[in-house]
């Protein structure tokens, strides 16, 4: 059995764990760490978890609303927060079915790679 195929048993605490847990991990390294690895990783980690495609996903799962962002995503930017409640205000069946749509395009691009 591979594990890609057994559910994974921290889906529904994911956007915490993503959008929240790990930014609170950069900031916790050792102050010696923090400037070498934390003050140029962890912008473009938050950057890359707040691209709507990426925010669309946990949208789409439910975990994305007003409170979970107020709760946390205290570490990124205003912009960030803002692209954050300009998706929640979607309503979930299209932000499910826009994931089905990037979902289906992903794997056409990935199709034309092989045949290339």
């Amino acid at each position: 059995m591979l594990f890609r195929q057994v559910a994974k048993s921290w889906r529904a605490d994911a956007a915490i764990i993503i959008l929240h847990d790990i930014p609170v991990w950069f900031v916790k390294l050792p102050f010696e760490y923090q400037k070498a690895i934390a003050n140029s990783i962890l912008p473009k980690y938050l950057a890359q978890q707040s691209k709507v495609t990426s925010l669309l996903r946990y949208r789409a799962s439910g975990q994305l609303d007003v409170a979970f962002i107020d709760s946390y995503m205290g570490a990124y930017s205003n912009e960030e927060i803002r692209r954050a409640n300009l998706v929640d205000y979607m309503p979930i069946p299209i932000a499910k079915s826009l994931v089905l749509c990037l979902d289906g395009l992903g794997k056409i691009r990935n199709w034309i790679r092989e045949c290339l």
